[in-house]
């Protein structure tokens, strides 16, 4: 019974107390522009962190959002300066910074990129803003899109290492490169028509940067890279502008639109946002909408990195009995897993829809086990470059029987069952195991297949047309109706609180099995060195298969979720 005055004097005791300082801040004469540093991994959601790192780790497009809701809302604050370089993100997660940086120009904030060093994927972040800066003696990386795999099948029989993996779906092509020596001709359409939608986000957003035609973007494009100087002939970017430069420069341009204020300064974004000031809302914590972060691969198990299974589904349990969680969103950025752990959170998943609305985003890739999860709810919002689809299944092993033979390795083993060996990792499967195993890949693509259709609304023949193993973008993804809507997390926030028939919940964040170890040593790289070490030894690759490794059965996406984007 306390809880309630309780709460209304700590209100009380922060708006006499802090009132004035926050007034103060917002009236105040001073203008300064928030300097934020946008490099390296640039994550969707806040990952989450022990107290001693709150201030280090991959900035978050969660925390660009907080920063520009502080922005919007405080008249000292003139605009915004990003930093960019290296970044090491998906297509849409550069979407989701976009629309921030329009947000906070819609609000009347000047938004100023100073892109230290950057290629198509830097740019076309960079082209949402008021100017473009780059420093004297950078590179403006403008020369396409590429998508680039080696195939080791060969390699690997010539040493004594056979790969036997079945497949349900024509494209479900992830093993390919284990087992061939060149793509497959369906692996190489999809992957065409992943490309294409890819190159045309990223041109589309140059043309409406900067006020091109999409022809004339393509033919700058092909004749790229540029120095400063030739960028700024052609009009990419604004001007050269070295980093200690910025201040004056920033000065420059509040002094030209506000000459009655003070002289502008940078200001530390993550210091602005830890700023304190009272917050009425904080008074009730009653009704919510939940966004879960699902992110990495699916695996079983109650520990691990990724999307682990135990967790989650305890956690998706406690969201259905929760009376202040009025709707669920599903962040999901994962390439697929395990079949087990998948079926296992699409259960959970629709023991939650049986209570409330549950709504999936998804983000750079909700392929396979991701998308399987997802069907379960009841709306999908997914961005144009998303990755997703790829519905079919995978089964098979890894026989080192030939290589142990050849290096003179003996071996003894001692079993009672028939198939008791049929995961050995030193013999082939013989025939009658590979029709065993071709009956459960069947049987559990059906499955896959079903739980599309009705989650979808579809028809089987339908969904059976678009299964395949085929990957699609968010774009093609709408046109076959494999989602409902384009859009942002904000949009599927919105859609699942017009479920509810509730607006303005208050918003929680759940991450139940938050990226750890490796993947989270990747993550705190400089931008540069990740994606080298990442491409050069399969380090995320690797470590994502050997979370499944106990796994008889894999939805997992054909080819990294990853293009290359110079």
């Amino acid at each position: 019974m306390l809880r309630f005055p309780l709460a209304l004097l700590r209100f009380v005791l922060e708006l006499v107390l802090l009132g004035p300082l926050w007034l103060w801040r917002r009236y105040g004469r001073a203008r300064f522009f928030i300097d934020l540093r946008l490099e390296g991994t640039l994550l969707e959601r806040r990952p989450r962190r022990a107290f001693w790192q709150r201030s280090k780790g991959p900035t978050s497009v969660q925390e660009l959002a907080e920063l520009v809701d502080r922005l919007v809302d405080d008249r000292r604050a003139h605009g915004l300066l990003l930093r960019v370089s290296d970044l090491r993100a998906g297509l849409a997660t550069i979407e989701a910074v976009r629309a921030e940086i329009a947000r906070a120009r819609r609000a009347g904030k000047r938004v100023v990129v100073h892109l230290e060093s950057g290629g198509m994927r830097e740019y076309a972040l960079a082209v949402a803003a008021d100017a473009v800066w780059m420093p004297e003696g950078a590179l403006l990386d403008l020369r396409g899109v590429q998508l680039e795999m080696a195939f080791f099948g060969d390699l690997l029989r010539r040493v004594g290492v056979d790969v036997e993996v079945g497949q349900a779906g024509r494209y479900k092509s992830a093993a390919e490169r284990l087992m061939r020596g060149e793509i497959s001709a369906p692996s190489r359409e999809a992957l065409e028509r992943l490309l294409d939608v890819s190159f045309e986000v990223i041109t589309a957003a140059v043309a409406s940067g900067r006020g091109l035609e999409d022809a004339a973007v393509r033919a700058l494009v092909d004749d790229g890279p540029y120095d400063v100087i030739d960028a700024c002939e052609r009009g990419l970017v604004d001007g050269a502008c070295y980093r200690d430069e910025l201040a004056e420069r920033l000065a420059k341009i509040v002094d030209a639109e506000a000459p009655a204020r003070a002289r502008a300064v940078l200001r530390d974004a993550r210091r602005y946002l830890g700023e304190r000031r009272p917050r009425p809302e904080r008074l009730w914590r009653g009704r919510r909408v939940v966004v879960v972060s699902l992110r990495g691969a699916i695996t079983s198990g109650k520990s691990g990195t990724g999307v682990v299974e135990r967790p989650v589904c305890e956690a998706l349990e406690r969201l259905a009995r929760d009376r202040r969680t009025r709707a669920v969103v599903l962040h999901i950025d994962s390439p697929g897993g395990g079949v087990q752990a998948s079926e296992a959170i699409w259960r959970a998943v629709r023991e939650v829809a049986d209570n409330k609305p549950v709504v999936a985003y998804l983000a750079n890739v909700a392929a396979s086990g991701g998308y399987y999860i997802a069907c379960a709810c009841h709306a999908i919002v997914a961005r144009r470059s998303t990755i997703t689809g790829s519905i079919g299944v995978l089964a098979g092993k890894v026989s080192f029987g030939r290589l142990m033979a050849r290096l003179g390795i003996g071996r003894f083993e001692l079993r009672h069952g028939k198939r008791a060996g049929l995961f050995s990792l030193t013999r082939s499967l013989d025939d009658e195991e590979r029709a065993a195993l071709r009956v459960i890949l069947e049987r559990t693509y059906e499955r896959f297949i079903a739980r599309v259709a009705a989650g979808r609304g579809l028809d089987r023949e339908r969904v059976a047309e678009l299964a395949q193993g085929r990957v699609w973008s968010g774009a093609d993804a709408l046109a076959h109706k494999l989602v409902d809507e384009l859009g942002s997390l904000d949009d599927a926030i919105a859609r699942a609180e017009g479920r509810a028939g509730q607006s303005g919940l208050r918003r929680a964040s759940l991450d139940p099995s938050p990226a750890g170890g490796l993947q989270a040593l990747l993550a705190r790289l400089p931008g540069g060195l990740a994606p080298v070490l990442d491409d050069a030894a399969g380090l995320d690759t690797a470590l994502s298969l050997w979370q499944l490794r106990r796994e008889a059965l894999w939805a997992w996406l054909p080819c990294s979720h990853e293009l290359e984007l110079p």
